[in-house]
Formats: C-alpha cells, structure tokens, sequence
C-alpha cells in the first residue's frame, strides 16, 4: 500500500495515465504498491504491472526482476502487464494488443486551420463549461453512451466509475458541451496533477446529437487549462483505432512510446480477457 506523500510523488511524475494512481484505485477498486520504479495494482485474483518506470528509462531486466516479485509477493494471481517491450519471462504470454500512446507538446501549439475552423464553428453551437459537478445530465449521457458501446462488463465497470472519479479526484478535471437548448452534447475529463504532463482521460459524445467540432472545442479547452497550469505536454491516451488516432494527429499529437499487453499465470494457463485494464486508456 502506498502512503499520501508517495501517490503525491508519483502523481508529479506521472507521464502515463496508470501512473495516476487515484484514478486507478477510483475506477477499478485495485490496492496500489510500487517496486522499484514500477506500479503495481492488486486485486483478489489478479495483479496488473504497469511496465513504464516512474523514473529513469525503461529496462527490460529490471521489469523482468519486477515481476519476478509480483510473484514472489502475490502467488497464485493471474498478472496483466502493461509496458512498451515486453520482457523475457518464461510463460509471459503477449495479448495481441499493440498500440501507442500519444503525446502532444503545448509549447507554440497552434491548431491548424482546419481545426481552427471548426472550433469556431463549434463555438456558434455549443458552449463549454468546466464544473466539479457530475449532474443528471452526465449521468444520462453516460448511459446513453454505454448503451450505443459493445462494451465487455469489466470495461463497461470503468466507464461507469467517471463519476466517482471525478467527485473524489481533484486533479481530474470536467468540461462540459451544452447546445444552445442546453442539452449536453459531450463531456470530457482530463487529469491536471503536478509536474509537466496533463491527461486526456474520457471524451463521452452524445450519440443522438451531433455537433460537429464539439470534440475539438472541449478539447482545446482541456488545453487551455494546462497551459494555464504550467503544463508542457498532454498524454493523449493511445490510437485505439484510425478514427481516434487520426483526431489527435490533427491536433499535432504523434505516437511517442509502444503499448503492449501480456499475461502470466502459474503454469502458463492463460484464461480470459481482461477488459477493464485495456480500457484505463483515455477514450
């Protein structure tokens, strides 16, 4: 278990969303423990290792030594790894998935025309609020969302968690898309603890309304915010499709470090799919 002064630390250095350590716990009910330069989240049945060192570069033998350790510390629990490369752990088997995380730097960013024209055209439809509030209104965009999404339950469990997240968190940060009828068009939550990096976390979009830009605007608005704060760059979450990746390349955003995912079990049995943890990403 990690004390407040540690999560602090962590949170200052954080420069990948499962470095922040309180979404994690809001979302997914998991303990947190670090070892070495690596979080750990444990639950009943399994332990997730998140293979980006908080400090320093990252090493394939000293994420194999980690995990040996989650061993020895939690046996007989399944183990999900996160990381860039995978190490060379015998019965650590690879997932499938593969992707990037995308990073924008804020320094000099200015949007290119195209987007600024839809930020402008956005900016005559919607208006965007940033409030601590989790409303009625988010609630039934939420479920709205939920119910338009093929979603598996663990990954449905996380989406489903935005609220307390962002009610408990104060580092996360809510925008809101209201329409000139005030209705809520979309909602985004970011993450803006110390240290550099700011997190683009969740984007939740009506489904039924659709205005064009709307994501751009709340978006720049999340921007807006971490300059404000200091920040110097935004972890835009990972490509998860062409749709989504191509929207942050837009922006200036590019692919600045490999995700992968892989599964340990005692004996080299690997069972099931564990969908909450692929959906820790941003949306």
């Amino acid at each position: 278990m990690l004390t407040g002064c540690q999560i602090s630390e962590i949170s200052s250095l954080a420069w990948v969303p499962e470095h922040l350590v309180e979404y994690v716990v809001a979302v997914t009910g998991k303990e947190p423990h670090l070892i070495g330069e690596y979080l750990c989240y444990s639950g009943p049945s399994e332990v997730v290792v998140v293979g980006y060192p908080i400090r320093g570069h990252f090493q394939r033998e000293s994420l194999g030594s980690c995990i040996q350790k989650v061993r020895e510390a939690f046996p007989r629990r399944r183990i999900v790894l996160l990381a860039p490369e995978l190490p060379p752990v015998k019965g650590l088997r690879p997932r499938g998935r593969e992707d990037f995380y995308f990073k924008l730097e804020l320094r000099d960013l200015r949007p290119k025309a195209k987007v600024r024209n839809m930020l402008k055209r956005a900016s005559r439809e919607i208006e965007v609020l940033l409030t601590r509030e989790i409303s009625r209104e988010h609630m039934r965009l939420l479920e709205e969302f939920l119910d338009s999404k093929a979603l598996g339950p663990q990954a449905e469990e996380v989406i489903r968690g935005i609220p307390k997240y962002v009610s408990q968190v104060d580092s996360s940060i809510l925008l809101s898309a209201w329409s000139r009828e005030r209705k809520l068009v979309a909602f985004t939550v970011g993450h803006l603890a110390g240290g550099p990096w700011g997190f683009y976390m969740f984007n939740i979009t009506s489904p039924s309304i659709r205005v064009p830009g709307a994501c751009d605007l709340l978006l720049y608005r999340l921007i807006s915010e971490a300059r404000e704060r200091g920040k110097r760059f935004l972890n835009l979450g990972l490509g998860i499709s062409k749709g989504v990746s191509f929207f942050k390349e837009k922006w200036g955003a590019w692919p600045f470090v490999p995700y992968k995912e892989a599964e340990y079990e005692e004996g080299g049995i690997v069972r099931g799919i564990h969908a909450a943890l692929r959906s820790l990403r941003p949306s």
